[in-house]
């Protein structure tokens, strides 16, 4: 089997999943959100199943919302940082990629360059970093900032700050550590040189304090829908996260965002997009709606209202839940998450959605596709879109776990293998080899 007909697989870690009312429903304990043990059980589960690699999502503040509305949902609340919880994924797996977020906009390269370095040590060679600019409105205070930076200038400071990274983790070459205790000679001075960057965001001299990593570069990742997001996309990440709705839609991201890879001196096979998908399996389509909507049922209007509401930059709260937001309330752009306020004002104008019914469907998927019904129906359209050349792969939203994670493993996955579109075995150790992508020279 060519490996091109392979399909790259992932799986958000979501406290307790990624539907908002999933902890009052969830087979997880409900203190699971900091138990390590209930992380350890996902991603074993995840590696059990040869996915590809297991991600945590990160941010620096609490959402947005008045304090009534956020004590309704634990999104974003009561989370642990990434890397941190992903050290302790290292230790007991072997296989599975381990995809941890940090923010261009409120670190440093050097902490960056070294922590993510750090865990690639850590796991043998199965780490990731997935940049993320933070538009949120309560991340500046949390920094001695008035306000975020711009969009343009957040993606701007994004691109020199990975650039940065990927230069400090080249200043050690492979063999630069000898370790030769006849000669007592720790490392080879000639294999070890400074960065020595100035640029309009960044000063940093080093060298790294710490050796190569052993995938060179451990894996960059993006996700961003606006202009500058796939421009900084189509330089620097080696994979992405996208979020169609629509085979055509993901079709036409696809050809653009590989399209414009020429102009950086890269090939199209160095960068694997990966869609956002949830899916629920059920004996009958019957069945698999009927889990989305006990679910659904559950949503706090307090708890929706604020969702949509912070995706398109309006306050929701005085207006009836049943209601319909008016077009002419929506702010035609927005300083923050470009594709969230894209998706909800489509949903809004276009379909004209109430905010329950919006705020049902975002819950089902986020900003990705729901795919609901048996094995064989859910692979059909995952076959479909990845040999319609929309895709490299997908990235799982488990709805509650571990149910929803324990469903795609056990019966979706077997009839990917069967007809031959995932690897029933793991061929190497490390995330680059698992996703094809070869390990940068120095």
């Amino acid at each position: 089997m060519p490996r091109d007909r392979y399909m790259n697989f992932g799986c958000i870690l979501e406290n307790y999943g990624s539907h908002p009312a999933a902890w009052l429903v969830s087979e997880a304990p409900v203190d699971s959100a900091t138990d390590p043990n209930h992380y350890i059980g996902l991603a074993k589960l995840a590696e059990g199943a040869k996915l590809d690699f297991v991600f945590v999502a990160d941010t620096p503040c609490l959402p947005e919302g008045d304090i009534e509305s956020l004590s309704r949902s634990p999104r974003y609340i009561n989370g642990l940082e990434p890397l941190t919880l992903l050290s302790v994924l290292s230790a007991h797996t072997s296989h599975i990629g381990l995809v941890g977020t940090l923010s261009s906009s409120y670190n440093e390269p050097f902490n960056v360059a070294r922590a993510v370095a750090s865990l690639d040590h850590l796991s043998g060679g199965r780490a990731a970093w997935n940049v993320v600019t933070t538009g949120s409105l309560n991340a500046p205070a949390n920094f001695g900032r008035d306000a975020n930076l711009d969009h343009a200038v957040r993606y701007e400071r994004a691109r020199e700050f990975v650039g940065v990274v990927r230069g400090l983790w080249d200043t050690w070459g492979d063999s630069a550590i000898v370790r030769n205790v006849t000669d007592s000679r720790y490392f080879d001075p000639q294999k070890l040189r400074p960065l020595n960057h100035k640029g309009k965001h960044f000063s940093v001299a080093g060298p790294l304090n710490i050796a190569r990593p052993p995938q060179g570069h451990p894996v960059v990742v993006q996700a961003g829908g606006s202009d500058p997001g796939r421009e900084l996309a189509a330089e620097t990440a080696d994979m992405v996260f996208m979020v169609e709705s629509s085979l055509e839609g993901a079709r036409s991201y696809y050809s653009d965002l590989k399209g414009r890879m020429s102009k950086f001196g890269r090939c199209p096979d160095e960068l694997k997009l990966m869609q956002g998908i949830t899916i629920v399996v059920g004996k009958t389509i019957a069945e698999a709606d009927a889990k989305t909507a006990a679910l659904s049922s559950r949503i706090h209007e307090d708890v929706g209202k604020t969702v949509i509401g912070t995706a398109i930059g309006v306050d929701l709260s005085d207006m009836d839940f049943d209601a319909r937001i008016p077009a002419d309330l929506i702010p035609a752009e927005s300083n923050r998450g470009q594709t969230y306020h894209r998706v909800i004002s489509r949903m809004a104008i276009e379909e004209k959605l109430t905010i329950r019914q919006m705020s049902a469907r975002f819950a089902e998927s986020r900003i990705g596709n729901t795919l609901k019904g048996t094995p064989e129906t859910i692979v059909d359209t995952l076959e479909e879109w990845h040999q319609a050349g929309a895709v490299d792969g997908f990235m799982l939203r488990a709805m509650a776990f571990p149910d929803s994670l324990r469903d795609f493993c056990d019966l979706v996955v077997p009839e990917l293998q069967r007809r031959g579109l995932m690897r029933q075995e793991y061929s190497g150790k490390t995330l680059r080899c698992h996703l094809g992508l070869a390990r940068p020279a120095n």
